[in-house]
């Protein structure tokens, strides 16, 4: 049975039907009753000088120990092309050039948790290539080793890489094997977002293990996925790849996270080309009228070796038509329309599934009687203020709008907190 899950966030996916309440009720229980005791955090570091004194002694105090930091990304280095971070907290001036005098920085500014970090490559790259996309020559290539050499001497648990986008994306198979030769002597990890999640993610995922089984450093591939319609449905392949990979010795792992949402900043959709020379360069392109044209042809179209991350995802669902599955689950999207528009979606979902077919909406839905959940009340006059036309509903809105498109048979079934599935059967 496929399954295909659209969020308020744009990602979607296919799964097994069974997997999906699974997935929901599992993690549901982890969050009532599990602490977590370790946190990936991709931020901004300097969160950390501003409140890990206060807001992280708040989650150290639910479980969580531990901040790992980087992807791409990192606190340090800041030398050659890139000048010292510099920031001012409670009046304080605090500067550092190195991932050591970061974690110097933290110390004074006190924080509650523990904290470990990756060096990001592309802090290693922008050090010394600045913002332009010329190939480093032999005598830049050992200026960059030479930084990762330091950042894990000033303990760096390893390299991070986010390639899907400049500049990462700039540093070729071998830059990085190099650089992760680095890394292995100082018996590190490599932790990468994948060059390409979309229509490449197989030569992506090869990638990553051709890098760790040459360099001989182990592998995370950090919240591996399918984003592209095109191939879903293919995760047990992918999935056989790095299983394959690691019956030969390569000491390769992944990560998901357990949710289908997802989301990433507009500047990951501008084509590769018109990142050169850093943001101030970006925005003089999108003024000009003919760069946004040769943009948005290319961002439509794609190009060869980029990873779109609009076509991979992008779409509209009231032009579109909807696949053939046997379930579709809507997260959080009906109430973002006016009347008119929940109908339209729910006679293209009707037409969509086949007969014993289920249409399954996640929402804080309202109470017939509008009385009980206060929550649903309020987001739905949220939406009323953000859209204008867009509002929340009942179980029993839902099930008449349903019965106009053809569906016979519904249930609500209560999730944790305000939400609830209303499930329509055709």
């Amino acid at each position: 049975m496929a399954v295909l899950c659209v969020t308020s966030s744009s990602h979607a996916c296919l799964v097994s039907a069974a997997t999906l309440f699974a997935m929901n009720r599992l993690y549901t229980e982890l969050l009532d009753r599990v602490p977590a005791l370790q946190r990936r955090l991709v931020g901004e570091p300097v969160v950390l000088i501003n409140d890990g004194h206060v807001r992280r002694a708040a989650m150290r105090r639910q479980g969580v120990t531990t901040e790992v930091l980087g992807e791409g990304q990192s606190a340090g280095p800041y030398k050659g092309q890139l000048s010292p971070r510099r920031v001012t907290v409670r009046g304080q001036e605090y500067s550092w050039d190195t991932l050591g005098g970061y974690f110097d920085t933290l110390e004074k500014a006190g924080v509650a948790v523990n904290v470990a970090s990756y060096v990001g490559m592309d802090n290693v790259w922008q050090a010394v290539m600045g913002p332009s996309h010329e190939r480093p020559t032999a005598e830049q290539r050992e200026q960059m080793k030479a930084l990762v050499d330091a950042a894990m001497k000033d303990g760096a648990v390893g390299l991070s890489t986010m390639l899907a986008m400049p500049p990462g994306s700039l540093a070729t198979t071998d830059d990085l094997v190099e650089m992760c030769k680095v890394v292995a002597r100082h018996g590190g990890l490599y932790s990468t977002h994948n060059r390409n999640e979309g229509s490449e993610v197989f030569a992506a995922v090869k990638e990553a293990i051709a890098i760790g089984e040459r360099a001989g450093v182990p592998v995370d591939v950090i919240h591996l996925k399918i984003a592209d319609q095109k191939l879903w449905g293919r995760m047990n392949e992918l999935v056989a790849l790095i299983d394959e990979a690691r019956k030969r010795g390569v000491n390769v792992q992944a990560n998901v996270y357990p949710y289908t949402r997802g989301n990433n900043d507009l500047a990951s959709i501008i084509p590769p080309w018109a990142h050169e020379g850093g943001t101030a360069k970006v925005l003089e392109r999108l003024k000009d009228a003919k760069q946004r044209e040769r943009m948005k042809k290319d961002i439509r179209e794609g190009i060869p070796g980029w990873y779109n991350h609009f076509t991979a995802v992008g779409g509209d669902f009231f032009v579109d038509p909807l696949p053939k599955v046997d379930v579709i689950t809507m997260g959080m999207i009906l109430h973002d329309w006016n009347l008119e528009k929940k109908r339209t979606l729910i006679r293209k979902v009707y037409d969509a599934l086949p007969e014993g077919g289920a249409f399954v909406v996640i929402e804080a839905l309202i109470d017939d009687a509008r009385r009980a959940n206060a929550f649903g009340l309020l987001m739905s006059l949220n939406m009323l203020i953000e859209f204008g036309d867009a509002f929340d509903y009942s179980g029993s809105d839902f099930a008449s709008w349903c019965r106009e498109a053809g569906f016979r048979h519904f249930e609500i079934i209560p999730l944790t907190g305000p939400s609830s599935a209303a499930v329509a059967y055709k």
